[in-house]
């Protein structure tokens, strides 16, 4: 099974924790290099990939992380998370679809704030859903990771469908 990023517990994860970990850029695709506790000048490389999921190139995840029992994965590709959702600049805490509107609570730190697709696509978001003006849209960073989300969850749905149809 494999293992979605936002089913990964990160709370107990520290900020030390996540100084070991540096995303690497690369043209086939993001990944994290995270160095071990050990202090031995030993890196681990966390990757993503729709197909297998997380891997990482520790002892744990050569095995398929068979004994991980808390995420499913080992800690290398938690730090990893976390320091991934550090970069972004807001976490997605909750969506919900109503009558053709899609509803985004996100959240970084202690700020929460709601962001709505509507029907014809307009995305407005609550830091500007304020006082005089609600009929006002959005191109706000809110609205920015609202959209990026929705891209992602639509994609997924499709990957989905995908997988099942070739299951039958």
């Amino acid at each position: 099974m494999i293992v979605a990023a936002k089913n990964i517990d990160t709370s107990t994860v520290t900020l030390e924790q996540i100084t070991h970990c540096q995303k690497v850029e690369h043209a086939d695709g993001n990944f994290y290099m995270v160095e071990s506790e050990s202090g031995n000048l030993v890196e681990y490389k966390v990757t993503w990939n729709r197909k297998q999921g997380f891997q990482c190139t520790c002892e744990a995840g050569q095995s398929g992380f068979a004994h991980c029992r808390k995420n499913g994965v080992c800690k290398h590709v938690v730090w990893s998370v976390a320091a991934a959702r550090e970069d972004r600049p807001f976490e997605v805490v909750d969506r919900f679809e109503n009558k053709g509107r899609v509803s985004f609570t996100l959240k970084k730190y202690d700020t929460y704030q709601i962001v709505t697709k509507h029907a014809d696509g307009v995305y407005t978001c609550s830091c500007v859903q304020t006082g005089e003006f609600p009929e006002l849209t959005s191109d706000c960073e809110h609205c920015q990771t609202a959209e990026r989300e929705e891209e992602l969850f639509h994609a997924e749905m499709i990957e989905h469908a995908h997988f099942c149809a070739g299951n039958r």
